[in-house]
């Protein structure tokens, strides 16, 4: 998936403005896990969106097995700290 693709941020901006107020996550840590899959994926850059948007200083933490895929596939979030790691135990 191209995240800087202009109708994918189109998608994401219309989906943000049919969302209920995000402020109560103002200045939140988020955790997401499988992010380099589509739904992780997806809510990463929708909450990175929010984030600038509406300035919300989220940090953001996409989890997923191959920290490098990850690194490169968040390269355009601002507050992004990709993560490797596995939590089926």
């Amino acid at each position: 998936m191209n995240a800087e693709h202009p109708v994918y941020r189109q998608d994401l901006s219309r989906a943000l403005d049919v969302l209920p107020s995000l402020s109560p996550l103002k200045g939140a840590r988020i955790l997401i896990t499988g992010a380099t899959g589509l739904v992780g994926g997806c809510l990463t850059d929708l909450l990175d969106e929010a984030s600038r948007r509406f300035g919300l200083g989220l940090t953001l933490f996409p989890m997923c097995r191959d920290v490098k895929r990850a690194e490169a596939r968040f390269a355009h979030c601002e507050r992004a700290c990709p993560l490797a790691g596995d939590v089926t135990g």
